[in-house]
């Protein structure tokens, strides 16, 4: 009898699990350009079949001749290139930046993201860098264009770049079983950030289910979001 219940209660979790999914994706389907060539072609032929919409009907022998013939450009600018990013020319920030450059610097969650090694905020041309994204959301494209119009002002470009004011996308959550949560958003920078350990004390709200001696949470939320290089000697 027990092994029926369980059987039923797996049964209604997947089919909550599909129900939320399908309904999400029956909305909100993102465009995307794959930056192909330089992602690895498994990531790629995974990316077309798998996460694309009506990717189990692409036929893959185009697909894996367009990878190749992006990344033999990519090895082509490798040999024309070569060395255009071992010296960048990093300007300072301009003094009527220095502002919003300090209010970022005194950003926790700036000093969370980059604590481990020493960092700076300064201007560098893209060109001379080397860029590593396997694609770009079309939708948030649009959205930056849109909220930076024709001609974008250098403190909106800097605020663009490094945010000091995070703004939350919308995200919604579910219960779809006694130790299981949905969480779904349009952003696809949903993501878990951390675990901590909190006094019940600490969270209000909720009756006792026994003698707590701890609560351990699991933070989830969107990425620090900072356009950042990495300057390696």
């Amino acid at each position: 009898m027990d092994n029926e219940r369980r059987d039923e209660q797996d049964d209604a979790l997947q089919l909550a699990l599909d129900r939320i999914t399908s309904e999400e994706a029956s909305r909100a389907v993102h465009e995307c350009v794959y930056l192909t060539g330089r992602p690895p072609l498994s990531d790629f032929r995974y990316f077309m079949t798998v996460v694309a919409e009506n990717g189990h009907r692409a036929d893959e022998r185009p697909l894996i001749e367009e990878w190749h013939a992006a990344a033999a450009h990519i090895a082509e600018l490798r040999r024309q290139e070569a060395g255009i990013a071992d010296n960048p020319s990093i300007e300072p920030v301009p003094r009527r930046l220095e502002a919003l450059r300090d209010r970022v610097l005194e950003d926790p969650i700036f000093r969370h993201a980059f604590q481990v090694v020493p960092t700076d905020i300064g201007l560098v041309e893209l060109d001379q860098l080397v860029v590593w994204q396997k694609w770009v959301d079309r939708g948030h494209l649009d959205l930056l264009k849109q909220r930076l119009g024709p001609s974008p002002t250098d403190e909106e470009i800097f605020e663009t770049c490094l945010p000091f004011e995070h703004p939350k996308p919308p995200m919604k959550w579910m219960q779809t079983h006694k130790d299981t949560f949905v969480l779904v958003s349009p952003s696809n920078d949903l993501r878990f950030l951390d675990s901590v350990v909190l006094d019940p004390s600490q969270v209000i709200g909720r009756s006792p289910t026994g003698a707590e001696a701890v609560i351990i949470g699991l933070v989830v939320g969107f990425g620090s979001n900072f356009l950042n290089a990495v300057h390696a000697e």
